[in-house]
Parts: structure tokens; C-alpha cells; sequence
């Protein structure tokens, strides 16, 4: 058993399945399907500042807090030490060792993206396309024959464009190094401001089908 399992899930939408598993040595796997530039597989060691075995063995001297009542649609997270589980409410942490270590656990969620192992990122380039793009050394089934690309143009905090184009593609496609995917941006959305980009498809995790989401951003005014 991994000496720390942070979870986190959602049934709302877009639903969220993020996954992390670290190791006594440091070594951790992650699974990332919301929120990034980038989602799939990803893994390697903890970086130096990283505290995870440490805080496990605090959490392990204390008796674990009841789980939280949790709101219907809420986002659930949940943290295992040993066997021993707590269940929060996402971005609610208990007192005491075991709210510190959900702390420290969630922004890993966004840092660890930087080592995928077999993914899917998002890239808007020039601003006139979203580019989903394979990085890692694995590949990655994914399913695109319902892909969707969202554009949102925000400008001083309010939305003034919006945009939602839908792909035909394939049920499934064995993403490996080299592969990408370019979808055009409505241009009707460019303009001053940022535009928010996201592609929803699915993703293939062993036999688990999981809706997934890349979000990319550009930050200025498209030529």
C-alpha cells in the first residue's frame, strides 16, 4: 500500500477523478482528468520541498477526524494513510496533521503535471488553434468522437464572447509520441482580453473511461 493516497472526486460537471499515490521514497503516480493544461498519467519523485513523509508519519501518531457531512454536489476529497481513510470536502481541510497534509497534497495536483508519463496537454500557439498534444514516453488511449472545444473571452472580469464547436473523431485512438490534434478556434471569440479554451473528450485509465478536460488560455489580443 502507498503511504499516502490523495484523492479527489466529483459526479458534477465537468466530473473530476484526480488521483495521486505517494511512496515511502518519495515516488509518486498521478492521474489527472480536470483543471490543467494538461491531464492523463504522470510520475517520478516528490521535488525537495515536498514534506508528504513527514506529515504521514504525524497523521499516523493522531486519531483521525470524522469525515465531514458533505454537501450533495460536492467535491469530494480523500485522504488514506495506511489503511486509515478521512473523507473533506475539497478545499476543506481538518485540524491538526491530518488538515496539513491535505494541504500540502492539493497544489501537488498542478506541480506534478510537469512530469507526465503518458498525457495529453493543450496549446493554443498563435492564438487561432487549440493543439491537443501527446507528451510523455507511453502512450494514452483516448476517445474523441465527442470532443468538444469551449472558447470563453473574458475582458476586466466579464465574459463578452463565447464559442462551443463539436468534433467528429474516433472512439478510440492510441495516442503516442508524435501525435497531436489540431481544432480551430472560433474567430469570432479572439479579441482583447483572454480567451479561456477547453476540450472535453475521454481518456482510457486500464478499463476505467474517464471524461477529462484540457484548458488552455490566451492572454492577448489575437491578430
Amino acid at each position: 500500500m502507498s503511504l499516502v493516497l490523495f484523492q479527489r472526486f466529483s459526479d458534477m460537471f465537468p466530473p473530476e477523478r484526480e488521483l495521486l499515490a505517494v511512496e515511502e521514497d518519495g515516488a509518486f503516480t498521478l492521474w489527472r482528468s480536470f483543471g490543467a493544461d494538461s491531464i492523463g498519467r504522470f510520475g517520478g519523485t516528490l521535488p525537495s520541498g515536498a514534506d508528504l513523509v513527514r506529515l504521514a508519519a504525524a497523521v499516523k501518531e493522531t486519531t483521525p477526524p470524522p469525515s465531514a457531512d458533505l454537501e450533495p454536489d460536492a467535491s469530494v476529497e480523500v485522504i488514506n494513510v495506511g489503511g486509515v481513510e478521512v473523507e473533506v470536502e475539497a478545499g476543506l481541510s481538518p485540524e491538526g496533521p491530518w488538515g496539513e497534509l491535505a494541504t500540502a497534497c492539493r497544489p501537488l495536483l498542478d506541480q506534478l503535471t510537469s512530469a507526465p508519463l503518458a498525457a495529453i496537454q493543450g496549446d493554443v500557439g498563435s492564438g487561432r488553434s487549440l493543439t491537443l498534444r501527446h507528451v510523455g514516453g507511453l502512450p494514452l488511449t483516448i476517445g474523441t468522437a465527442s470532443l468538444t472545444v469551449e472558447a470563453v473571452r473574458w475582458l476586466d472580469g466579464v465574459e463578452v464572447a463565447s464559442s462551443v464547436t463539436r468534433h467528429d473523431g474516433d472512439e478510440r485512438i492510441d495516442a503516442g509520441p508524435g501525435w497531436f490534434l489540431e481544432l480551430p478556434i472560433n474567430p469570432d471569440v479572439l479579441g482583447e482580453g483572454q480567451v479561456v479554451c477547453t476540450a472535453t473528450f475521454v481518456a482510457f485509465d486500464g478499463g476505467v473511461v474517464v471524461p477529462v478536460v484540457v484548458t488552455a488560455r490566451i492572454s492577448s489580443e489575437s491578430d
